[in-house]
């Protein structure tokens, strides 16, 4: 959309629960990979659900606004991911 030069654009997402993440200003994302064959930690957070929890707030306390949680892998031929698990 057109704004007034003295307007700063802000563009919205909603999320969940009537919540909205505004996009008028920087985003720091945290990723969280829980995968037993991930790439960046090997695996570190796929062994319990509380080391990973414990690494989501430390993400949170070191400047994350967001975390993405990857818990499906992407490695070619890698095994879905069932929708209860997930």
């Amino acid at each position: 959309s057109i704004t007034n030069k003295d307007e700063q654009a802000i563009r919205v997402l909603p999320l969940p629960r009537g919540r909205m993440l505004l996009f008028n200003q920087t985003i720091i994302m945290g990723i969280l990979n829980v995968t037993p064959d991930s790439f960046s930690d090997g695996g570190k957070y796929s062994t319990s659900a509380d080391l990973a929890a414990s690494q989501a707030l430390q993400l949170i306390e070191d400047g994350a606004d967001i975390i993405d949680v990857g818990g499906e892998s992407t490695r070619p031929g890698a095994e879905e991911v069932a929708v209860q698990e997930e």
